[in-house]
């Protein structure tokens, strides 16, 4: 009730200063709520960040100087990593058990839909606030890599079936493509993934390495 009401609030072009301060403390205390409920309702969670994401488009040309992005960011994508673990370990659990239950297979689907929701959300903010984000390259780049990783032909790739693993792929992978494309066009993100010396465990070399050639494939 509380969102739907914030949803009604019309800021004009002439709005006080303390007012663009008040709803970019709302946004923040909503993205508090958001690590609270995490684990307790996928729908609610999706909805709060579904809240946050359309009223920072909304109010935007009033709320882009003001908002911590790289605090949304750094949530996101940690909200996108949970869900897309949390996908890996139920995979591994189907394969090792060698049958689905339907309450195991339920929650997977459940969550890739979650990580497809959090994946597409990070596209999309990061498309409407690219000037924004230099200080979340480092965290945008680490994501893409560890995501990556999980997948062959990664050594460090989990063992888990076929099917699981083209339905995670048709998240992931798709989605990541036109977010590095976007990424392209950012210098601060260009010149991190360009740097010659990159702090990277052995598990994000491979990954970095398929970065660079998704790359080069893209310029023109």
């Amino acid at each position: 009730q509380l969102m739907e009401l914030l949803d009604k609030v019309n800021m004009e072009s002439t709005a006080l200063e303390d007012d663009i301060v008040d709803m970019v403390s709302v946004l923040h205390t909503v993205l508090d709520i958001c690590a609270v409920i995490s684990s307790m309702d996928h729908a609610l969670h999706a909805n709060t960040w579904k809240f946050i994401i359309k009223q920072s488009l909304k109010h935007q040309s009033l709320l882009e100087n003001q908002l911590r992005h790289s605090e949304i960011i750094s949530r996101l994508c940690d909200d996108i990593m949970g869900s897309f673990l949390s996908c890996l370990q139920l995979a591994e659990q189907m394969k090792q058990s060698g049958m689905q239950e339907n309450t195991e297979l339920r929650l997977f689907q459940k969550t890739v839909k979650l990580c497809r929701f959090f994946a597409n959300s990070l596209v999309h903010y990061t498309k409407e606030f690219m000037p924004f984000l230099s200080d979340s390259c480092s965290r945008l780049h680490q994501l893409y890599l560890t995501i990556y990783s999980k997948f062959p032909p990664s050594p460090y790739a989990p063992a888990i079936s076929e099917a699981h693993k083209d339905e995670l792929a048709c998240v992931f992978l798709v989605v990541l493509d036109p977010f590095i494309r976007q990424l392209l066009l950012y210098r601060p993100f260009m010149e991190l993934v360009l740097a010659e010396k990159l702090d990277l465990s052995s598990e994000l070399f491979l990954p970095q390495c398929l970065l660079l050639v998704s790359i080069m494939d893209k310029l023109p």
